[in-house]
């Protein structure tokens, strides 16, 4: 359940990220997202943390984890430690 969280809230960041650059307005975002008007701004602003082509490594890193969970019986507590330090490498850049 931790993984499709996480997972979510990168599609969000990631479909946030996209929006903006193709030019739609912040006032589409919250039916975009599907999140409240009220969480907009910091979703904004934690997309630029990071670059499209990151967000490309992180998903696949995020189905590697999956399967990691669904199959390799190693501890799920040590596969998202890994999942996370991979998302803070290089800063999200």
């Amino acid at each position: 359940m931790v993984l499709t969280m996480i997972v979510r809230h990168f599609r969000q960041l990631w479909k946030c990220r996209e929006s903006q650059e193709q030019g739609i307005g912040e006032r589409d975002l919250p039916k975009l997202l599907g999140v409240a008007p009220f969480f907009v701004k910091g979703l904004l602003d934690q997309s630029r943390s990071f670059s499209p082509s990151r967000y490309r490594e992180l998903f696949d890193f995020f189905l590697e984890t999956d399967l990691a969970l669904k199959s390799s019986g190693a501890h799920p507590s040590a596969l998202l430690g890994v999942l996370v330090t991979e998302i803070a490498r290089n800063g999200g850049k």
